[in-house]
């Protein structure tokens, strides 16, 4: 794994601008927590190092698309009628059903695992899609607001195994609480 270097990036959508020549240096294998207002860009940010966007000006090096990446929406973005072991083996070739349960049973003992993610809680749903992007083999793991829906019992267990499997991987997670980052390591990046 490389550093990623963001290098005078910039991003409008119509006459808003969002970024405005950002550069940034991630070493690989930091941990990062983009933070600042609603609005200010963090999604926006994320979205261009997966690729998912492209800069109206600079460039990001590696190229999107050339790290294995592992992803945390704000959206759950899970397969409505699969259950969470289905819903987490989906995401990674080879992952066991009996690995997928261990790991539920860590964060979320709470899911009956034969139950379809569209009558999953809120909260249920996030914790799955969570453990869906941790498990997956990536060089670049990015969290956009992965706490959302959590009550404060599911955080702590979320917060800690998030922290014992990230495994040296490059880390980015959007957030608004700076608690949450600096309880996973992050170096704080103000937008």
């Amino acid at each position: 794994m490389q550093d990623l270097i963001l290098d005078h990036i910039s991003k409008s959508y119509g006459e808003l601008k969002v970024l405005e020549d950002l550069s940034l240096k991630l070493r690989a294998g930091g941990r990062y927590a983009l933070m600042g207002k609603s609005g200010i860009g963090k999604t926006t940010l994320l979205r261009l190092i997966l690729g998912l966007e492209l800069p109206d000006s600079g460039v990001l090096e590696p190229a999107p698309g050339s790290l294995r990446m592992s992803v945390v929406f704000q959206e759950d973005r899970l397969f409505p009628s699969a259950d969470a072991v289905r819903n987490i083996c989906a995401a990674t070739r080879g992952l066991s059903a009996d690995a997928a349960i261990d790991a539920l049973s860590a964060i979320a003992p709470d899911i009956d695992i034969r139950t379809p993610a569209s009558d999953l809680s809120g909260g249920q749903r996030r914790r799955v899609a969570v453990l869906r992007a941790l498990l997956h083999p990536s060089d670049l793991l990015i969290m956009d607001e992965p706490f959302t829906g959590l009550d404060t019992a599911s955080r702590q267990k979320v917060l800690g195994y998030i922290d014992s499997h990230i495994d040296g991987r490059l880390f980015i997670m959007s957030t608004h609480d700076r608690d949450d980052a600096l309880k996973l390591g992050c170096e704080i990046i103000e937008l």
